[in-house]
């Protein structure tokens, strides 16, 4: 067990909330994206006082059903001439869209937080990832764009 003692996805949920609990500023308006915003689900169906509205961008779950295959839909020669081998291998996995822009926000943004990753732990928490999200909509204002935007250069374009 992680220091935090978290075993599933209900645990971060839990924790979640009481991070709202200790902040103490009353409801707030909850931001989640992928994996995030079935975590802010989660917090609104167990602490609906907490929560005045959602935004969710690109929302999972568990009832998501098959998605596309993975594909490049724009692939530039000098895209990855910025990076090393095992960058490379991990634009390959993470973006659709490869270009110097993307292969430099990777590197500068996400690279470093999946290096402190502790896949023990990740694997723990996702191993029970289900959330009780509730079976009631949420009544308060929420938007949910489950069209992914890949941005590039200050650009956003749809994929």
């Amino acid at each position: 067990m992680g220091p935090l003692g978290l075993t599933c996805t209900d645990d971060v949920v839990a924790l979640l909330g009481d991070f709202l609990d200790h902040l103490g500023t009353g409801p707030v308006m909850l931001l989640g994206h992928f994996y995030g915003a079935y975590l802010t689900r989660g917090v609104t169906a167990q602490r609906p006082d907490s929560v005045l509205g959602l935004a969710l961008a690109c929302p999972v779950a568990e009832r998501a059903g098959s998605v596309p295959d993975h594909g490049v839909l724009r692939q530039d020669a000098d895209a990855y001439d910025e990076l090393g081998p095992a960058q490379r291998a991990g634009v390959g996995e993470y973006f659709v869209w490869r270009t110097g822009a993307t292969a430099r926000r990777y590197r500068d943004s996400i690279a470093p937080g999946t290096a402190m990753a502790d896949e023990v732990a990740l694997g723990r928490i996702l191993a029970g990832w289900t959330v009780k999200v509730g079976l009631t909509a949420f009544p308060a204002p929420t938007l949910s764009e489950v069209i992914c935007m890949a941005v590039v250069c200050s650009k956003v374009e749809p994929y």
